[in-house]
């Protein structure tokens, strides 16, 4: 049996850098909120998860910046339906269904869940990596390259001073 040919009219449908701007900024959203969950859940800990909540919203803010720099040098593209970049956004290790409770129940030490904080921020940015498969254009395929190297110092930063 032939496979079904894909809707051609779904290749043409790929983010734009404002689309991965707002994933990103939704991103970091999710996991202040999440490590703010945390704090709350265990409040021995909640020193470290404060932290990186904030950690998490100066990347935000961040990311914030890039865009409004995009947007003051060059013409921002497209904006898919807004619940296309809701939708994927939903997709990463933070997003709603996301509980801290959960995730560190298995922890029996301080180290066990800086493990953990270490494996969730990690696969944070494999995901981001994983957007270039929904990226065409080459401005945005830059601007996701910049948006993974905040990650990647944000992540080395959480590596070297907290762990």
């Amino acid at each position: 049996m032939d496979m079904p040919l894909a809707d051609s009219s779904f290749s043409d449908d790929r983010l734009s850098a404002m689309e991965l701007f707002e994933i990103a900024e939704q991103v970091q959203t999710d996991a202040a909120e999440f490590y703010e969950e945390a704090a709350a859940g265990y409040p021995h800990l909640s020193n470290l998860f404060y932290e990186l909540a904030r950690r998490e919203r100066l990347l935000h803010d961040r990311y914030t910046q890039l865009k409004d720099e995009f947007v003051k040098t060059k013409k921002p593209g497209k904006i898919m339906d807004d619940s296309v970049c809701r939708g994927i956004a939903a997709l990463n290790v933070f997003a709603g269904k996301s509980d801290a409770e959960a995730d560190f129940e298995s922890a029996h030490s301080k180290q066990d869940v800086l493990d953990i904080i270490l494996r969730k921020e990690r696969d944070m940015m494999h995901y981001l990596m994983g957007l270039d498969n929904f990226l065409r254009d080459p401005t945005a395929k830059t601007i996701l390259n910049r948006i993974i190297q905040e990650k990647k110092r944000h992540v080395a930063a959480l590596q070297s001073e907290v762990f």
